[in-house]
């Protein structure tokens, strides 16, 4: 069982998120991976807690949303190159599906402002799924990984916007 806690720079990219930023949020897990032969192939299950959000600010708009969320991934494939008994590299793909359970959406039009839960936004998807791509170093049974995540849902319905994390 490999337990994992670190950093999620959550943003969105798509048709017109080019003036979105980063929310800085969590990423937990508990996870495994199963070695599928001797020469370094693995494939891993994940269940964790996670964000997914972004913020924006723009002319007289300042907005951004946080949310909470669960996440399963039920593959992940990859490859671990051992350097020596103790150091390894792995890179690692896989498929994830989450859910929000809860979070905040702030906005801020011409100085007046609001605050909201994400189940109140209009068209707001709670259900995401996607891809993850990432590289680690190992130490013995300490991990060092930076992984992208790209969501395939769009976070609110007909905006184009896709979760896309940074997690370390």
């Amino acid at each position: 069982m490999i337990l994992r806690a670190g950093a999620n720079f959550a943003g969105v990219s798509g048709d017109g998120a080019e003036d979105t930023g980063k929310k800085i949020g969590y990423d937990l897990a508990l996870s495994f991976q199963k070695p599928l032969s001797d020469f370094g192939m693995f494939w891993g299950m994940e269940l964790g807690l996670g964000t997914r959000g972004y913020s924006y600010d723009e002319y007289e708009t300042e907005a951004s949303l946080l949310a909470h969320n669960v996440r399963f991934s039920p593959f992940t494939f990859g490859y671990a190159y051992s350097i020596n008994e103790t150091v390894k590299i792995d890179a690692h793909l896989g498929a994830w599906v989450s859910y929000d359970l809860f979070g905040k959406a702030k906005y801020e039009v011409d100085w007046d402002d609001y605050d909201e839960n994400i189940s109140d936004v209009e068209d707001y998807n709670n259900l995401d799924y996607g891809l993850t791509l990432g590289v680690g170093i190992w130490y013995d049974r300490f991990n060092l990984d930076l992984s992208w995540q790209r969501g395939l849902n769009e976070v609110i319905k007909d905006c184009e916007y896709n979760a896309n994390n940074i997690m370390l």
